[in-house]
């Protein structure tokens, strides 16, 4: 890093960076540590879904409760579904954190076996983050074997509760968690975040309120994009020898767009998911086509279907948000003409 950079601790602007202080979660880790605490006594914790679109602190607020978990003598594992998409890549990671292989066992069954011995034991903490970016089936099975495990609490999260509601009546009913919602941050919310950041990561001179405050207007109550355009700005500035400017905002936010779209995607269902990955794959694609090729994705991966009118309005959701352009097919009657938006 160059000496005399503005940049004081980058790592305080990282996506990683655990905050001394959360704002605005207060009342949302109240209720998960009330679930959760219950590990303390040697219960079985009451099962945490924690649901809200991304940038709100859901993962933040659940590295805090680990953390204090873990000062309590209690195990937990932080599980990234959107990376291990198994249920058995899930246990494999699982039991690998906690330490409880015996022997030279590996086989998946020995390995449940081992998870569920220790559970009835001692407490366990597994938070299952992006948990709604799993198959379907993975994502039931997974559930079934580990919710009823004795004292083994779950924190599951997703961007809507629409993972939620789409579980089996029985997946819920063994699961039956505490939903906690995350709403919008506030502009103010926002601005405190990004107060705290600045204050231990930026040299003092080089940023002011004004510009904190612009960044947290833009950022529509997403903390993760406001930090992030911070990051890239305080870059841009500490490349030119300057202080933090309202260019170096503007440039920044541009560039965060990708970002703001990779993160908008992953909050949204899988069938919105599913349309907009067609269509970015084709670049353009006439609504027969398209719908074939969902079907076919659905059945490879053990998704339900919706139905071709609910596709219709996921594909104008994705259109609205101007990632799609939806145009009238003059070819076929009622079909639609879908071409992606770089």
């Amino acid at each position: 890093m160059n000496p005399a950079s503005i940049i004081l601790a980058p790592e305080v602007l990282e996506e990683g960076h655990l905050p001394e202080v959360l704002v605005a979660r207060e009342a949302q880790i109240e209720d998960a540590r009330f679930c959760l605490a219950l590990a303390t006594n040697n219960w079985k914790p009451i099962h945490v879904w924690l649901h809200g679109r991304p940038g709100l602190g859901k993962t933040t607020v659940t590295r805090h409760l680990l953390n204090q978990l873990g000062n309590a003598g209690i195990k937990s594992v932080h599980v990234n579904c959107g990376e291990r998409k198994s249920f058995y890549s899930v246990l494999d990671f699982i039991v690998a954190e906690l330490r409880i292989l015996k022997g030279s066992q590996r086989g998946s069954s020995y390995k449940l076996d081992i998870l569920k011995d220790h559970a009835e034991k001692k407490p366990i903490v597994v938070a299952l983050d992006e948990i709604h970016l799993m198959p379907i089936a993975e994502r039931t099975d997974m559930l079934h074997a580990l919710a009823p495990m004795g004292k083994l609490g779950l924190v599951c999260i997703s961007p809507s509760r629409g993972t939620i509601t789409s579980l089996e009546e029985s997946t819920y009913s063994r699961l039956s968690p505490k939903l906690i919602e995350f709403a919008r941050y506030s502009v103010d919310d926002v601005f405190k975040i990004l107060w705290l950041r600045a204050q231990h990561a930026i040299a003092e001179n080089a940023w002011s309120e004004d510009l904190l405050k612009m960044i947290a207007e833009r950022a529509e109550g997403d903390a993760r994009i406001a930090i992030q355009t911070l990051k890239r700005a305080a870059m841009l500035a500490d490349r030119e020898n300057d202080c933090i400017k309202p260019r170096h905002v503007e440039t920044a936010f541009g560039r965060v767009k990708d970002l703001k779209r990779s993160y908008e995607l992953k909050g949204m269902g899988e069938h919105h998911r599913l349309a907009y990955q067609i269509v970015s794959e084709k670049r353009e694609v006439m609504t027969p086509e398209l719908l074939d090729e969902y079907l076919r994705r659905c059945k490879v991966s053990g998704m339900r279907p919706v139905s071709r009118r609910s596709l219709g309005n996921y594909l104008k959701d994705i259109s609205r948000k101007g990632w799609v352009k939806e145009l009238p097919s003059g070819k076929q009657s009622g079909a639609h003409l879908y071409r992606i938006v770089d």
